[in-house]
């Protein structure tokens, strides 16, 4: 040992103790020093806090993550080769006792590790009769190295400028080892200081070749906290958080709904018995997942990613349940209507899905527990109209200067309607850097009424423009919902009052997805208009519109006729308040993903409105 004054670790610290089964006395749990000013620092100093350190690191590492190979790492596999009772030790890295092990040697052989490191091991003996289990292990223990005297002395750490060794070095040793006739590694003996992990078992026989075929990895691999590590679940986006809590919520409502849909018989359920089982089982299969989801996210099993792909395996099984209910319920009233409903749902959810986005997947399923939860005689119908109506103040936007805006939320719901609807509310903004104030989560609305909100708006100058998206959704039926934007540019006056609106939903890239089957069908593709009338008696309003499509379009493939790309209609005395209107695209079948902008303008007053679009299947 070298020329120390004292051990203060091994005769104070409980750490040696855990480290190394000898008893302390009186163990204390030291897990640092504090050199005090004007005094000598001894070598006990110095060596105690390097023990600490040292020590806590390997304690923590053994006790938490355990003995193994890391992730995408071949240390220490033992491979075969051509010459008899020899192997090939690969490099890496290995995590032993808490110790960390380095093999820098490209394919090094059992029989080559004395002159590699320094450490002899026996020569292999095949067995004499067939067969024979041998265990090959990793031996790791650390030795104290001088710079001259010791066999594996290092002249290096002499410094030739003062002539004398002034500290010596902990070094990390470590040897590839075989036990003949052994199976476990707690049937090796391991000397004091030395920490064993099993690589392989040989299954030897007497010809001394070790095969491949022989050769049985016991290395634990893919050690990796971070991979495996499960973080707590969180997600968020605007005025949506996930958590585990609410995520295991969104699943056991699932199950819930459907557990009562079946008890009361509205789950159209076929009264055969064996088109009955079918569809019982399908609608089991989604219940245990949806149960699992719920328990493996409350106790905090789930990540993201997780998260993600429960989100798919509960798409697939609410799929699988609506294709038994196809096959085996047709003829049921009702049910044709239910599965439009329900795959009309079920299709935002399943992009979103395959997306990775988990915010849109958790608010697509959460539109499905609130339609489903309600009974079908009670689901409203008709519409939701949200616009942005005035500002304060009545200028231009400018940094730092709060906007005051006041949101008008219009209950157009009917079937079976309430005296008042609740509509719950959210913003999002396309700029970070603008600050959006706090406001009301919810509106409540008188049937055929509206009610108003405020959102206060705080520009920032190094993002000049925002656009701002409220969205009023029905709770009863979260399927009907409205979903203004609006452009913010400092400098500008906000456009809000305007007497034309769209109050209609576009998709995640701002466009109206318009199907070619609506087109080409008898009704066309229905534009909702909404047009705010201010004066105190009916007004009369003409629209004239077109359908712009890029320079580049090839206006053949154009699913719209010639004569049904411009269109002029009129309304006439429309009371005072917010009136609803349509207009109708027609056209026959025609190219997918043609984009496009259909134009609206309107006259006394002069307003402009474009709306952009995409056809889809």
């Amino acid at each position: 040992m070298a020329n120390i004054s004292r051990d203060t670790f091994s005769l104070t610290n409980v750490m040696h103790q855990m480290l190394t089964g000898e008893q302390v006395g009186e163990p204390r749990h030291y897990v640092g020093l504090r050199v005090e000013q004007g005094v000598p620092v001894l070598d006990a100093d110095l060596n105690e806090a390097a023990d600490i350190e040292r020590v806590a690191a390997r304690l923590q590492l053994d006790r938490f993550f355990g003995d193994g190979i890391p992730f995408q790492n071949e240390g220490f596999r033992i491979t075969a080769i051509e010459q008899h009772n020899d192997f090939v030790i690969r490099p890496g890295v290995a995590l032993v006792g808490g110790m960390l092990v380095v093999n820098p040697h490209l394919n090094l052989r059992y029989t080559q590790q004395g002159d590699a490191h320094g450490t002899a091991v026996p020569d292999l003996v095949p067995p004499e009769e067939d067969p024979r289990t041998d265990l090959v292990y990793l031996d790791v223990w650390e030795e104290e190295v001088a710079a001259s005297g010791h066999p594996r002395a290092d002249a290096r750490l002499m410094d030739a400028r003062i002539g004398m060794e002034t500290a010596r070095r902990i070094e990390r040793r470590w040897a590839v080892r075989v036990a003949p006739a052994t199976h476990a590694i707690e049937d090796v003996p391991v000397p004091p200081g030395h920490r064993t992990m099993a690589l392989a078992r040989l299954n030897r026989s007497a010809d001394g070749r070790i095969r491949s075929t022989m050769i049985v990895d016991e290395r634990r691999t893919d050690l990796n906290v971070a991979r495996y590590l499960k973080v707590p679940l969180r997600a968020a986006r605007g005025g949506t958080t996930i958590d585990s809590r609410s995520f295991a919520d969104l699943y056991d409502n699932l199950r819930r709904i459907l557990t009562g849909r079946i008890a009361r018989e509205i789950l159209f359920l076929p009264a055969a018995d064996h088109e009955r089982t079918v569809v019982l089982l399908a609608a089991q299969h989604l219940l245990q997942h949806s149960s699992t989801i719920a328990l493996q996210s409350r106790t905090h099993n789930l990540n993201r990613e997780d998260a993600v792909e429960a989100c798919r395996a509960a798409t697939e099984g609410q799929e699988e349940l609506l294709d038994a209910i196809e096959e085996h319920s047709a003829g049921i009233p009702g049910v044709n209507t239910f599965l439009t409903r329900y795959r009309t749902r079920l299709d935002p959810l399943r992009t979103r899905v395959e997306d990775g986005d988990l915010v849109g997947a958790y608010e697509a399923q959460s539109t499905i527990n609130s339609w489903l939860a309600i009974p079908l005689s009670d689901l409203p119908g008709g519409s939701v109209v949200a616009a942005f109506r005035e500002v304060v103040p009545e200028t231009a936007l400018a940094h730092g200067v709060m906007a005051v805006f006041t949101m008008e939320v219009n209950n157009q719901l009917a079937g079976n309607a309430h005296d008042e609807e609740i509509f719950d509310l959210s913003v999002e903004q396309s700029s970070g850097l603008w600050t959006i104030g706090e406001f009301d989560a919810e509106i409540a609305v008188e049937r055929n009424g509206s009610a108003t909100f405020t959102l206060e708006v705080v520009p920032h100058s190094a993002d000049p423009s925002c656009v701002l998206t409220v969205t009023a959704v029905s709770r009863r039926n979260p399927a009907i919902r409205s979903a203004p934007r609006i452009t913010l540019q400092i400098g500008a006056l906000p456009p809000v009052g305007r007497t034309l609106a769209y109050p209609g939903s576009f998709n995640d890239d701002g466009r109206i997805n318009l199907r070619v089957g609506q087109l080409s069908g008898p009704g066309g593709r229905i534009i909702p208009l909404t047009l705010s009338n201010r004066s105190t008696e009916p007004a009369d309003y003409e629209i004239e519109w077109f359908v712009e499509l890029p320079d580049d379009a090839d206006t053949d493939d154009w699913p719209i006729d010639e004569t049904d790309r411009r269109g002029r209609q009129f309304f006439t005395a429309l009371d005072p308040g917010v009136n609803h209107e349509v207009i109708s695209l027609r056209g026959p079948a025609g190219t997918v993903g043609i984009e496009g902008e259909l134009v609206l303008l309107l006259t006394d007053p002069e307003e402009e409105l474009r709306l952009p679009f995409v056809v889809i299947d």
